[in-house]
């Protein structure tokens, strides 16, 4: 039990936090996203696109004949094609998204991604981690799970909470072999004295959702090696996604693949999705629930485990 001792209580609630730090799948989810805008900046344009330009001039000569079929094309054409280039929405649509008041973010990541993180969690070729932050825009009153049990806490500005169920899971991933007791021991004891834990000191770890927006932006331009989007000019395709009318930004190289999906709107454009494949891993990030998450419930005082308490109970185990 001494290396239980050593390691104490702190270090056990929070190593998993630390192994699979959010803000580190941050930063590999976005570095894929950067892998496949540094492929399309770089190599994009070097690609033959002849043949699918031929065809496609053959498709518009043949609509061009046809006066009686072209009147809706045509519409959505024009609506697309005075739609800006993502180059000349850059600034836009990061200061639109973090001038919001509430959000739902959902980021799944590639566990291999993770590395040596992913090897202790236990993570297998082909399983991916799945992040989702909702709420408030600046921490007041946000939920945040990573694969909805792993991590599971409600966040406030004065106060942060946990289950019980994830701070269990936390730590028979994080528990070193043979040292400290059993999670089934551990959680028989904590069970029997609420549903929640206080972790108001370990709040700062987490990513508020327009930290994660930020942190999004620089890891993934960063990765990329490009100052901002205007690296990656293209023309939007007009689309609808859940009756909200988009702009798509996409384009495919032999190595990735990479689409952003933003709101249809000079003045807020929104963040809606980014999506990509790179190295054969994909990611995907959603943004919905614009102002529309309401606040969370905290726990009723009688089913909170003080940071406190839950030391005590610890430290009874050892």
């Amino acid at each position: 039990m001494g290396g239980y001792k050593k390691l104490g209580m702190e270090k056990v609630v929070a190593t998993t936090r630390e192994t699979l730090s959010t803000k580190e799948l941050t930063l590999k989810s976005t570095g894929l996203l950067g892998i496949a805008l540094l492929a399309l900046t770089a190599c994009g344009g070097d690609e033959d696109p002849a043949p699918e330009s031929t065809e496609e001039q053959n498709d518009t000569s043949e609509d061009a004949g046809d006066g009686d079929d072209t009147g809706e094309d045509e519409s959505t054409e024009e609506t697309a094609a005075d739609a800006p280039t993502i180059g000349e929405l850059d600034e836009g649509i990061w200061d639109a998204s973090l001038n919001q008041e509430s959000v739902t973010i959902s980021a799944e990541v590639p566990a291999s991604s993770m590395g040596a993180a992913s090897e202790d969690a236990t993570s297998t070729e082909g399983e991916s981690i799945q992040i989702v932050l909702s709420g408030n825009m600046d921490g007041d009153g946000y939920s945040y799970t990573i694969n909805e049990t792993l991590g599971d806490y409600l966040i406030f500005s004065d106060q942060a909470f946990q289950t019980v169920d994830s701070v269990i899971e936390e730590y028979a991933q994080a528990q070193v072999e043979d040292q400290g007791p059993s999670p089934e021991e551990l959680r028989a004891e904590v069970e029997t004295e609420g549903e929640w834990v206080d972790i108001t000191s370990l709040a700062e770890q987490l990513e508020t959702p327009s930290l994660f927006i930020e942190n999004f932006r620089t890891s993934m331009l960063s990765s990329a090696g490009v100052e901002d989007l205007s690296e990656w000019d293209l023309e939007p395709e007009l689309d609808t996604r859940d009756g909200e009318d988009v702009w798509v930004y996409s384009e495919e190289t032999a190595e990735s693949t990479i689409q952003f999906v933003v709101k249809a709107d000079e003045a807020e454009p929104l963040l809606m999705e980014v999506h990509s494949e790179a190295e054969g891993q994909e990611t995907l990030v959603t943004f919905s629930d614009w102002n529309e998450v309401e606040e969370p419930e905290r726990p009723a005082e009688d089913v909170v485990i003080t940071e406190e308490d839950f030391m005590s109970i610890a430290q009874s185990l050892v």
